[in-house]
């Protein structure tokens, strides 16, 4: 253990001790207290020792001679040598374990995951806003097109009643027209169907003798006809006067008398017709007449 000094010499006494000597004792024994602490930490050692004997030299107060007056600055403080701090060894980082690097790569999958649905979830929007716009845009396309489309009725509509109006103002000018001129133009118009219709009459009959004739003049009688029998014929002709069939509707009782017929209406084709289209089409079927006595 350490010696412990307790100083309880008189001379020491503030009462009886002037303040210089009580200043330089003081600083006496601030010395000896350093130094014995400086000379304990140079003889300290780790491993515990055990304390040899301690020699220690008293001094009386008569043997001590005056001291010097001490210096009143204070003394320097005693500088300690700077303590060199080590760096900090880097500690090495001990490798990922498996675990570890598989939730790092399912974190970073489903971070990519994430990213990738969210660029659709825009995408989507983006589509669905373009579709949106889209069917803004035709709607106003079919209300236009709706709007044209009354626009060429209410058009279609006021040129009808137009027409009507024109239609009703023709006809009460019709009817102001006097009755003697409508009677004059019905009797006009009668005079010409029916001189019209004699034309035609008179054309027909002219074709059909000139048709009657051409056939009768290649009829050859049979030897020993009896009496005047007579033979019908239906004969059907195209518009250029050719013979297509010959048909017997009544037989004059004699077979040989209805052949030669026959034959003289096929040696006629073709028969001659009307120049006039609308007349010659009233002789594609002729009901023709023959009797021996008419030659």
């Amino acid at each position: 253990m350490n010696p412990v000094f307790k100083l309880d010499a008189p001379w020491l006494s503030h009462s009886n001790t002037p303040k210089s000597l009580r200043i330089t004792a003081a600083a006496l024994a601030f010395g000896v207290h350093a130094l014995f602490v400086v000379l304990m930490l140079l003889s300290v050692n780790w491993k515990t020792q055990d304390a040899g004997p301690v020699a220690v030299e008293m001094w009386s107060p008569a043997e001590m001679a005056p001291l010097p007056q001490p210096d009143m600055q204070p003394p320097a403080p005693v500088q300690q040598a700077p303590t060199t701090v080590p760096p900090p060894v880097p500690q090495a980082v001990p490798p990922a374990q498996p675990d570890i690097a598989l939730a790092q790569q399912r974190e970073q999958r489903d971070k990519l995951k994430r990213k990738a649905q969210e660029k659709l979830a825009q995408a989507k929007l983006v589509q669905e806003k373009l579709a949106q716009e889209k069917l803004v845009q035709e709607k106003l396309v079919q209300e236009r097109l709706a709007q044209q489309a009354q626009i060429r009725q209410a058009q279609l509509a006021q040129q009808k009643i137009a027409a009507e109006k024109r239609k009703v103002a023709l006809q009460k000018l019709m009817a102001q027209q006097t009755a003697s001129e409508l009677s004059s133009q019905s009797e006009r118009a009668l005079n010409s169907a029916n001189q019209f219709s004699r034309q035609q009459a008179g054309m027909m009959q002219e074709f059909k003798d000139k048709i009657k004739a051409k056939i009768r003049s290649r009829i050859i009688l049979p030897e020993g006809l009896q009496g005047n029998p007579e033979a019908i014929f239906i004969v059907t002709v195209l518009p250029s006067g050719e013979v297509v069939q010959v048909s017997l509707q009544h037989s004059s009782g004699q077979p040989v008398y209805d052949d030669a017929v026959r034959r003289a209406i096929l040696k006629a084709s073709p028969l001659p017709m009307p120049p006039d289209a609308v007349l010659a089409g009233q002789f594609r079927e002729l009901n023709l007449h023959f009797s021996p006595q008419d030659h």
